[in-house]
């Protein structure tokens, strides 16, 4: 499914499962409760996307945005992770985010 465009579209509950997402868009997406196991989202846009309990585990190429997205209790793996803290300007030597 790479270069699909499923902005704005409430995806609520969706499974995307071991599937490539590349440079996809889904910005402005209702991702609540969707997991993403096993997919490829190199280049994906997931910008102004609600992202409650949504599920990047297992995911590569996710890259989120921090100061757009509303996030809760979402999933991520720790690089994922360090990348937000990085984009929010939060610095951390001790897990190497400078």
């Amino acid at each position: 499914m790479d270069y699909s465009n499923f902005s704005g579209l409430p995806l609520k509950g969706t499974a995307f499962t071991d599937c490539r997402l590349r440079e996809a868009s889904f910005s402005q997406c209702d991702l609540s409760k969707a997991s993403f196991a096993g997919c490829d989202l190199t280049g994906a846009v997931i910008r102004h996307a609600k992202l409650v309990q949504t599920d990047f585990e297992g995911a590569t190429g996710v890259a989120l945005d921090g100061q757009t997205c509303t996030m809760k209790f979402t999933r991520v793996d720790a690089d994922v992770a360090l990348s937000l803290l990085k984009g929010l300007g939060v610095l951390c030597s001790e897990l190497g985010v400078r």
